[in-house]
């Protein structure tokens, strides 16, 4: 991995930064897009593809034994389970918000 320099990585922020508040600003049309659709099912379909995402990049970085390594610990599956219960309740009140 190369090092990368102040300035460029000022850039870079400022490139991730205009690309969230687009993204951020064009939502609105995607929310209208799944009128038809309940919060529930959206909260499930991101749930699902999420996993399914982070699945996919855990494999292709050769760290899928990390991911195995939480349900190994009582403690750290409790952590888990909470910090699932508490985003899960974020997006749907964000998703039921909309």
């Amino acid at each position: 991995m190369r090092k990368v320099d102040n300035n460029e990585s000022k850039l870079i922020g400022l490139f991730y930064g205009i690309t969230a508040y687009i993204l951020w600003g064009i939502l609105p049309l995607y929310w209208k897009a799944l009128d038809k659709i309940t919060p529930m099912e959206i909260l499930a379909h991101r749930i699902l593809w999420s996993l399914v995402f982070v699945l996919v990049i855990l494999c292709f970085q050769k760290k899928l034994h990390q991911f195995k390594e939480i349900f190994k610990s009582k403690s750290d599956l409790i952590r888990l389970i909470f910090a699932t219960i508490f985003i899960s309740i974020n997006w749907g009140v964000y998703i039921y918000g909309r």
